[in-house]
C-alpha cells in the first residue's frame, strides 16, 4: 500500500479522485508500452531516428508509470496484462500497419498464450 506522509492509513482510503487515478495507471501502462512498440517499429522501417526516440520515450513513460500500477495491483495481474496486451498488439498491429501475416502456427500460439492468460488471471 501507499502510505501519505507519516499516518499509518493507506492513501488508497482518502478519496476517490486518488483511488480513479491509481486503477486508471494499469490500463495507461498498457497503452503506452503497445503504441510505444508500434511507434517504435514505424520508426525502424522508415529510417526516420525522431519516430524511433519518440517510440523510445514512450515506453520509458510506460516504464515510470510502473511503479504507480504496483501499488494497487499485484505484479501478477500487472504482468498479465502486459503480456496480453503486447501479444495483441504484435499480432493486430503487425497485421494492419506493417503488412504481417500471421501463420496459423503464430496465431494458434497466440490463442494458447491468451487462453493462459485467462487462466492466470482467475
Amino acid at each position: 500500500m501507499f502510505y501519505h506522509n507519516n499516518t499509518s492509513e493507506p492513501l488508497l482510503n482518502k478519496t476517490n479522485e486518488v483511488n480513479r487515478i491509481l486503477f486508471a495507471s494499469l490500463p495507461f501502462v498498457v497503452l503506452l508500452s503497445s503504441v510505444g512498440t508500434v511507434v517504435i517499429k514505424t520508426g525502424q522501417n522508415k529510417g526516420n531516428l525522431l519516430i524511433t526516440i519518440t517510440g523510445l520515450m514512450t515506453e520509458g513513460l510506460a516504464f515510470l508509470i510502473y511503479p504507480i500500477s504496483m501499488r494497487v495491483y499485484s505484479l501478477r495481474t500487472i504482468t498479465i496484462c502486459w503480456s496480453g496486451g503486447s501479444i495483441l498488439t504484435g499480432v493486430i498491429g503487425g497485421y494492419l500497419l506493417f503488412d504481417e501475416i500471421p501463420s496459423k502456427m503464430s496465431l494458434m500460439g497466440c490463442l494458447f498464450v491468451i487462453i493462459g492468460i485467462v487462466f492466470a488471471a482467475s
